[in-house]
């Protein structure tokens, strides 16, 4: 790979390239399995499975969907929370080279609709309590799913309800002891697909990355490099991180990383920081990767101060921005850095990391990876590369970045040109090649015609000491095309009144960035990953502007 500028920030040991094996899935799992069978590959709920327990059970997994006819390439539905059968499941699927779909068991009915039949699922492994969502849309006919596979969690006799033939309905724990430990004997291939990661994208409209398996091993050798390098000789990864195995991060944070590096998986089910630090107390692991929120909170957990982090050696966050003090304050309690990442489901996840050297810089996403090329793209053509310092789009290309979307070709030729990955991300690069990301391209606000980055305005309310979590959002106007209005959650025992917020704004921002409201509640809306939910924002913003 040709010398970039961000190159000589890099780690020692970190190569600019790497000679990718191009190898499926799979083989990174069971070559853990042969190498360590005894060592633990998850705890969950003081439970132990070891890689050799693990390994058999995928492997009478996937006897069993090949016995009822499932294929190669045939797509494959998990709708679970994080339990053991999610991980079993991937791994059977990465056997057999079907495609593993991911949904989040809390959707509605109507958003598992989308998702299943644009997906054209043909199996269908469900969690019980999900499993009247699935039984509605396959009574209504609008799923086409052969077969629905239920994780009982009840120990009760599965419910069929009439209309569905009760061969469709099989139990997941029958499966796993009726078929043989034998591995399947399918050629998978790094090009094949492994998982459709659906995501937003920068419509807005629920999208299938094709993600390959050489996709997922290419983010997976980036990220290891980058959060293993301070683990002491002989140590592997115990790896906490409490996010949807859904979610990209949480797949590649846990199961791509363990299975590649034989690491240890301290599964949790409850995503509460009561449970993340009793997790951190217990088992002690040595990395943790978590999204800004969860740090926040972490900062913020009552006794944290009398909580054992010695056994963190780095920890990761991504998902979204994270407040500079935030950052300080969680490195001063634990001792090891807050590495910031930067990756989306078109990249599996990968693209930048702030690099494990004593340098750093304050709201920057770091470097690109290796093998990840970067660049800021006009925002007005898309097609002038902007200078050193200037805002754009950022452009990615890589490895890790997929081919496509899943059966949209018009949307896939508007995000994917020339190898390229337009990613609506609007940021810069600074003159050491370090890049910041200052906005979404949805997120932008517009106001008075003047561009009003919401990210900004949050860095700066987070940096008040009364202020727990801000999130900024846009709500129309008619005068002023939109109003910058700014939620906040106020550290407890804490007073603060709008005009005072503002004032403070007034300190460090141009007039027009200034909010013109200001709501304070209990609670921030989340996402699924535990992102503030500027979508709920602006619903909730609405009505309470009448003032």
């Amino acid at each position: 790979m040709v010398e970039r500028v961000w190159h000589k920030d890099y780690p020692v040991e970190v190569p600019y390239s790497y000679e990718y094996p191009r190898l499926p899935l799979k083989d990174y799992f069971t070559g853990s399995a042969k190498a360590h069978p005894d060592r633990a590959f998850l705890i969950y709920r003081n439970r132990e499975m070891s890689y050799r327990e693990a390994n058999t059970q995928a492997r009478k997994l996937a006897q069993g969907l090949l016995r009822l006819g499932c294929k190669k390439a045939d797509r494959v539905a998990i709708v679970a929370n994080n339990i053991p059968e999610f991980i079993i499941s991937v791994q059977a699927c990465y056997k057999i080279g079907a495609i593993v779909v991911t949904a989040n068991p809390f959707f509605t009915t109507r958003e598992l609709e989308h998702i299943l039949s644009d997906s054209g699922t043909e199996t269908i492994i469900v969690i019980d309590r999900c499993l009247d969502k699935i039984q509605e849309l396959k009574l209504e006919g609008k799923v086409s799913a052969k077969r629905i596979i239920v994780i009982s969690t009840q120990q009760q006799e599965l419910s069929v309800p009439e209309g569905i033939p009760s061969p469709e309905v099989l139990n997941y724990a029958d499966l796993i002891a009726n078929n043989a430990d034998v591995e399947p004997a399918i050629e998978v291939s790094a090009d094949d697909c492994a998982v459709l990661q659906y995501t937003g994208g920068t419509t807005g409209v629920p999208k299938g990355c094709v993600v390959s398996n050489a996709n997922l091993e290419s983010a997976i050798y980036g990220w290891s490099t980058w959060y293993t390098l301070p683990l002491p000789a002989g140590q592997y990864p115990v790896i906490l991180n409490p996010l949807p195995l859904y979610h990209i991060y949480g797949l590649i944070g846990n199961i791509g990383l363990a299975s590649y590096s034989a690491g240890t998986i301290l599964l949790l089910d409850s995503l509460s920081l009561e449970s993340i630090v009793e997790a951190i107390e217990e088992y002690q692991p040595n990395l943790l990767c978590v999204v800004p929120s969860l740090l926040v909170g972490l900062v913020h957990y009552p006794g944290i101060k009398d909580v054992n982090l010695d056994s963190l050696v780095m920890t990761g966050v991504g998902g979204d921005s994270l407040p500079e003090v935030t950052k300080l304050a969680f490195e001063a309690l634990s001792g090891v850095p807050v590495i910031v990442g930067y990756g989306l489901s078109e990249t599996a996840g990968s693209v930048c990391g702030q690099p494990l050297t004593d340098k750093t810089k304050a709201a920057s996403i770091g470097v690109p990876l290796p093998d990840v090329e970067i660049r800021i793209m006009s925002l007005d053509d898309r097609l002038t590369e902007m200078p050193t310092g200037e805002l754009g789009e950022l452009a990615i290309r890589g490895p890790q970045v997929v081919s496509s979307y899943w059966n949209r070709p018009e949307e896939s030729e508007l995000s994917f040109v020339d190898g390229w990955l337009y990613t609506g991300d609007i940021g810069l690069m600074d003159e050491e090649g370090w890049f910041y990301i200052k906005e979404r391209k949805k997120d932008l606000i517009i106001s008075g015609g003047f561009n009003v980055y919401p990210k900004e305005i949050d860095d700066i309310l987070y940096s008040h000491p009364s202020i727990r979590e801000a999130c900024t959002v846009g709500i129309p106007d008619e005068a002023a095309g939109e109003l910058i209005v700014s939620f906040i959650v106020l550290r407890p025992d804490q007073e603060l009144s709008e005009e005072k917020v503002k004032e403070f704004c007034r300190e460090y921002l141009a007039a027009y960035k200034i909010p013109r409201r200001v709501r304070f509640l209990d609670k921030l809306p989340k996402t699924s990953v535990g992102k503030p939910s500027r979508v709920a924002l602006r619903k909730h913003g609405k009505p309470s502007l009448q003032d």
